[in-house]
């Protein structure tokens, strides 16, 4: 059978045969197999968890925790094709003797549109077992472990209400909007400010308790001309000290261009910039007394 049939097979139906056979044509033998698992575990921090077998099956060598199960199907649930497929309530195995259907054990995908993983598992001693994923519209996402349950009915109504109640502790919130300046910088040469805005809203969904704030990168002063909507800077939202938007800020309206009148007065202020002014305007006058001379004299 090819791979993907044998994987879907696996985590799909709990195929014990075809994790058999995924784990020899990895590592050639069992052992193999089992001493990488357990490298990966390692390097991936699981630290209560350990393998002795590649199926599952009852050991004591082989246990793990809710936090390890729970910490693995987040890494796993990153990766866009494991989550295609545990999001599946049937599959289509066209490999093999014949193609055949397998069905999700997990039931509450093909009944709830918001679960979407992981993995259910059962043994003697572990119980019914199953490893939950859920996310909501708003985009909260959500982990649960439920261990050791007596059936597959009080296994499933504990992970929807370890989900429902995870997906609850979500909510939206507007941190940026075009309507809050959130800097304001001065016109150079002018006695004016121009309001900084985000280029556009944001909307971020935390979990209850979560702080957010904003990190502002802005000049404090602006040379015109310069258009409404010219990018002048940029606003950082972080959630729990965690980058997770970052926008342009730009200026709420038109910064205009100073002139050379209120340059003069910004740099050399109002009685320098008089003084100035009159002593062009009396070499003005005096030029024009001379030529108006070297005129009449012309003439005589």
């Amino acid at each position: 059978m090819r791979v993907r049939d044998l994987f879907e097979a696996l985590m799909l139906e709990s195929a014990n045969d075809a994790a058999v056979t995924l784990a020899e044509g990895i590592s050639d033998t069992r052992s193999g197999f089992v001493a990488a698992m357990n490298e990966r575990a390692a390097e991936l921090g699981l630290r209560d968890t350990s393998y002795a077998n590649p199926v599952g099956f009852d050991d004591p060598s082989n246990y793990s925790t809710a936090s390890d199960l729970a910490r693995l199907a987040r890494y796993l649930m990153q990766r866009p094709r494991f989550a295609r497929v545990v999001d599946q309530p049937q599959a289509q195995l066209e490999s093999g003797a014949r193609p055949r259907v397998v069905e999700n054990r997990n039931s509450l995908i093909a009944a709830y549109p918001f679960v979407n993983g992981v993995k259910t598992g059962h043994t003697t001693q572990a119980g019914y077992v199953l490893i939950g994923s859920a996310r909501s519209r708003i985009g909260g996402r959500v982990i649960s472990v439920v261990m050791g349950e007596p059936s597959e009915a009080a296994r499933d109504a504990e992970t929807l209400s370890l989900l429902r109640w995870g997906l609850g502790r979500f909510h939206r919130v507007r941190v940026l909007s075009r309507a809050r300046p959130l800097a304001r910088a001065a016109i150079e040469h002018r006695d004016e400010e121009v309001a900084l805005v985000p280029r556009r809203g944001a909307v971020v969904t935390l979990r209850d308790g979560e702080r957010v704030r904003r990190r502002v990168d802005a000049p404090d002063e602006l040379s015109g001309p310069l258009p409404e909507g010219a990018r002048v800077g940029s606003v950082t939202v972080l959630v729990e000290g965690r980058p997770v938007r970052r926008m342009p800020l730009v200026t709420a309206t038109r910064v205009p261009e100073a002139g050379t009148l209120r340059v003069l007065v910004s740099v050399l202020g109002v009685p320098l910039t008089a003084i100035l002014l009159l002593a062009i305007l009396v070499g003005a006058a005096l030029l024009a007394l001379r030529l108006r001379v070297r005129l009449r004299a012309v003439k005589r």
